[in-house]
């Protein structure tokens, strides 16, 4: 392992938002501006989270920006509801009952195989931990933003993964 695999992942925003970039990535994270908020509606988000309020969250902010949403509680679940259907993006949380968001991470990566496209997921905890970071990371997620979750700061990041588009790889 390199030092710079050691450390935490940047932080992008000044907040709690964190890109996680790998070798291969290049460039940084596409620029936003108000006129890219309807890029979001139509989206289908898969929300991996037990708690009800922030499902109630997610669901307010995430259908004001017009995008179509399953919620589910667990990351067994996650793993159900991606094999059933299709999903642009996924909203896990890492700590769940039945299995948690870093395990349904990996067999999420581990189903996708290496030809096939790649799901940007994207972790989203109340912890702020380095080493929380850093398995969301390992684990295959894309980005990492703690909670409290704040509505620009989601908009922000579902927009810098939107299907496409560079999206940044762990």
């Amino acid at each position: 392992m390199t030092d710079t695999q050691n450390q935490p992942p940047e932080k992008t925003d000044g907040m709690n938002t964190h890109t996680f970039e790998s070798e291969s990535s290049s460039g940084s994270p596409m620029q936003l501006s108000q006129s890219n908020a309807n890029s979001l509606e139509g989206l289908h988000i898969l929300v991996a989270e037990d708690c009800e309020i922030t499902q109630v969250v997610f669901e307010t902010m995430l259908e004001q920006f017009g995008c179509v949403i399953q919620v589910v509680e667990n990351g067994q679940q996650a793993v159900e509801a991606i094999q059933d259907g299709s999903f642009d993006i996924i909203l896990m949380d890492g700590q769940m009952p039945v299995m948690d968001g870093y395990t349904a991470a990996e067999l999420i990566r581990k189903s996708e195989g290496a030809n096939a496209g790649r799901i940007p997921i994207l972790a989203v905890s109340a912890s702020t931990l380095p080493d929380d970071m850093q398995r969301s990371q390992d684990c295959g997620m894309n980005e990492f933003m703690s909670k409290p979750i704040k509505e620009e700061q989601l908009q922000d990041m579902l927009l810098r993964n939107l299907p496409g588009g560079d999206t940044k790889v762990a």
